[in-house]
């Protein structure tokens, strides 16, 4: 968690050299998107909605131990919403150019290529 608020205070420098040195010189946009699409990939590839309709999600705070999981995959989707919230925490506080970069990274780099399939998919409920 102090990683994650240490990169909240550093992409959140106002100077535009800081926000061109994370862009240009790090693995930021890079390990930002590989770490939803870590996430998501770990999500239950089946559950019923009903049950996720409950599951509150906030990043920083860890509201259910493994042992009191309701169901099955609950920690992974818990996981998953909880990075979500943390990266639009991110975009809201990061340097303008830092946030145009990252909501364009998230776009092309997990919701394109991660997500829209699985949403476009025809699903049949039994």
């Amino acid at each position: 968690m102090k990683c994650c608020e240490g990169l909240i205070l550093l992409t959140s420098l106002p100077e535009d050299a800081a926000a061109t040195a994370i862009l240009d010189h790090t693995k930021f946009l890079h390990e930002i998107t590989t770490w939803l699409n870590t996430a998501y990939n770990h999500l239950p590839r089946s559950i019923d909605p009903a049950v996720v309709d409950g599951v509150e999600a906030r990043w920083g705070i860890d509201h259910i131990k493994m042992s009191e999981a309701a169901f099955p995959g609950q920690r992974h989707i818990v996981n998953f919403l909880s990075l979500f919230d943390y990266c639009n925490i991110l975009i809201k506080e990061a340097h303008s150019k830092i946030s145009k970069a990252l909501v364009l990274a998230i776009r092309k780099q997990f919701l394109e290529p991660a997500m829209k399939p699985d949403l476009l998919k025809e699903y049949v409920i039994p």
